[in-house]
Parts: structure tokens; C-alpha cells; sequence
């Protein structure tokens, strides 16, 4: 029976709706009434049947609109504010220029700059120029890519008495607004975590926190301290992004009771009783990586193809490797493909300079890889 069942909903299907109106037909107009596809009876019965079944399927999706896995865009997003878990909005590439100049110049807000790929960031705010100035910028495009240090250093909007921009540190890059797949797997793991009071849910809580990019929590259930350093019968939150304060409280309302934090990080809180308390939590420690490529060059090679490729690097390890991810050597000739008119021989890769083994390096649970066109270097042999 078509409808709401106890097992849901049931629609016509395209052919049973032809078969129930063209029995319909037969009934009243006689059992020699032509209803085969090329009769006027069977084009009517076509065109009716067709219309029908697209309102059954507009029915069933309405129907499943009500569902995690059946919703779909605001459909979805209502489910969402149901859970109290919002889709992640879009987030342009962000970072920090030095701009100097003539001392007390007012450098206007949007004042644009541009990188060595072209790409266009704009100041947030007014500033005026002192000896040293850094201004915020967001970048003018969306898309998960970076500015390495020293690349943003072409001013685009001439401003009288601005000379020169530079970025010292790489920018951070941006993301997109969360799609429904990501979006509903999110929601039923937020779904599953909420209220548990365990770990699962102070990390479902710690990645709702806005800038938050990565949670992992440490921890030690021994009585004895253990390899990472974590005091027995404790752990440590593991976070990237976010707000001191907030990671704080965050921690607190969701920890288990009478377990102790670990962390480089602490802040203190107040409790529901009044009681002042510490919690502890890591940021991740960058770990710089130095890189040398060997290349061969074939007709077409332009000397500004070594600085592209360097920025290939940063752009690709940056976004690839995240806390805790080994760095894996061969994975670095991804970027270095993209740049034409060469074959990359080597790479040898490491954490100090002058790197000479192609050996993966190790990031710890609390280490993030730092790429930078300055600890890249490229030969061509």
C-alpha cells in the first residue's frame, strides 16, 4: 500500500501508476479501449502518470527531509540547529603583512596586496604607519591555499607614502562552507558524542569551538608516567586554532571528573560553585622542515620556475600534513610535478639544514610540521 507505513514511506513508481489509471480507463470505457503508448488514451495516461509520480517523489523527499541521511541543504542545516551544531561557513585565507613607510601616512582599510601568484589580499583595517606595522589581511578569493613568508610584497592600491608590504610568516589558508556529505557525517558523530562525558565528547565539544582545525587528545592510564610525559591517570588535549579561554572552559564542562589535564597551556577557570581551577592543554610545536630537490631541466625551463616550485612545496605540505602526520618523503613529488619543463631526480628531506637522507620524518601526536620556501632548496644537476 502506497503512503506512511509503520516501515515508512511507500510511493508509486512511474509503471504502477501507468497500470493503475490505464486499468481505470479500460474499466470505464470498456475492455477494447486502446491505452498502448501510441494511442490518444495512452498519451494522456503518459503525460498524467508522469506528474503524478514527480509528486510522490516530492512527497518522499519531504518525507526523508525529516532524517540525517535524507535531508538535504536547509533541510539539513534545521537538523543541525536541532542538534545545536552548525555548518561550518566559509572561511577566506587570512594572515599578517609588515607595511612600512612614511611615518604617520594613514593607510586605508581594502588597501589591496597582491603575492607572487597573483593572488589579491586586502587589509582588514585602517592603520597608520609607525616605524613597524603589522596589519591583518584576508585573502580577496576563496580556496584552501597559502601565501609563504616573504611572497606578499606587491602593493596593488598606491597609497602616498606606502613603500613596501611583506608577509614575514605564511598565511593560513582558507576553507570552504562544509558540504552536505561532510556536514552530515559531522552531525551524527556530534549526535552520537553529545552528552557522554567521556573523551568522545570533549572532542566532538573542542571541534565545534570556532578556528578550531584539529583536537587529539593523550592519554595515560598507567601509574606511572608515560613516554609523552602525561602524569598517570590523566591526559592532554591536543589543540589547534581556537580561543585560550574557550578551549579552557570547554575542557572543563566535558573532562571526567577527578582526572588531571596536561599541557604547556593553562588557564585558569572558575567552576559553578565559585572554586577557581587550572586546565591544562598543548598547541601543537612546529616542526621545521628543510628540503632539498634535485632537478633536470628540459626546453621551456624559465629560472622562475625554482621559486614556483618551492611554493608548490609550502602550498601542498602545509595542507597535506596536519598535527601529528608524518611528513612522507614521496609524497613531496606531488608539487614538484606540477611545475613544467623539469623531472625531479631526488628529495631528501629533514629537520635541520642541509638534509641528506630521503628517510619519512616522524611528527609526534603533539608536533605540526612547518614548511617555508626559505628552508627549500632546489639544484639542478
Amino acid at each position: 500500500m502506497s503512503g506512511v507505513t509503520k516501515d515508512g514511506i511507500e510511493i508509486e513508481r512511474l509503471s504502477e501508476i501507468i497500470s493503475d489509471i490505464s486499468t481505470d480507463i479500460t474499466n470505464t470505457f470498456g475492455d477494447d479501449t486502446r491505452v498502448d503508448a501510441n494511442s490518444v488514451f495512452g498519451l494522456i495516461v503518459g503525460i498524467f502518470s508522469r506528474l503524478e509520480a514527480e509528486n510522490w517523489e516530492l512527497i518522499e523527499q519531504a518525507y526523508n527531509s525529516r532524517t540525517l541521511n535524507g535531508a538535504i541543504g536547509n533541510q539539513l542545516d534545521a537538523i543541525g540547529q536541532i542538534i545545536g551544531t552548525e555548518r561550518k561557513e566559509l572561511v577566506l585565507g587570512y594572515g599578517t603583512v609588515q607595511i612600512s613607510g612614511t611615518d604617520g601616512v594613514i593607510v586605508p582599510r581594502d588597501t589591496r596586496y597582491q603575492d607572487d601568484q597573483g593572488r589579491v589580499w586586502i587589509q582588514k583595517e585602517e592603520a597608520e604607519l609607525l616605524a613597524i606595522t603589522e596589519v591583518e589581511v584576508t585573502a580577496l578569493n576563496e580556496g584552501e591555499f597559502i601565501a609563504g613568508a616573504g611572497t606578499i610584497t606587491i602593493i596593488v592600491d598606491a597609497v602616498s607614502g606606502l613603500d613596501s608590504v611583506i608577509n614575514n610568516t605564511p598565511t593560513t589558508a582558507g576553507k570552504p562552507e562544509e558540504n552536505d556529505a561532510k556536514y552530515r557525517v559531522r552531525l551524527s558523530i556530534t549526535a552520537q558524542g553529545a552528552g557522554l562525558g567521556t573523551y568522545d565528547s570533549l572532542y566532538f565539544s573542542l571541534y565545534e569551538l570556532d578556528g578550531v582545525s584539529y583536537v587529539g587528545i593523550a592519554e595515560n592510564f598507567t601509574d606511572t608516567i608515560d613516554a609523552d610525559g602525561l602524569a598517570p591517570h590523566s591526559f592532554s588535549a591536543v589543540v589547534q586554532g581556537g580561543d585560550d579561554n574557550e578551549i579552557a572552559d570547554t575542557i572543563w564542562k566535558n573532562k571526567p571528573a577527578g582526572i588531571q589535564t596536561n599541557g604547556a597551556v593553562s588557564v585558569g577557570i572558575i567552576d559553578a560553585g565559585g572554586l577557581p581551577h587550572t586546565v591544562n592543554f598543548e598547541r601543537p610545536t612546529l616542526v621545521p622542515i628543510f628540503i632539498e630537490v634535485e632537478i633536470k631541466t628540459s626546453d621551456g625551463w624559465d629560472s622562475s620556475y625554482e621559486e614556483q616550485m618551492k611554493e608548490a612545496i609550502v602550498n601542498y605540505g602545509s595542507l597535506e600534513f596536519t598535527v601529528g602526520d608524518d611528513v612522507i618523503q614521496s609524497k613531496l613529488y606531488i608539487p614538484t610535478n606540477t611545475i613544467p619543463s623539469q623531472s625531479t631526480t631526488s628529495i631528501l628531506i629533514g629537520t635541520s639544514a642541509a638534509p641528506t637522507t630521503s628517510d619519512d620524518i616522524a611528527i609526534s601526536h603533539f608536533q605540526l610540521s612547518e614548511f617555508s620556501t626559505a628552508n627549500i632548496g632546489v639544484t639542478i644537476v
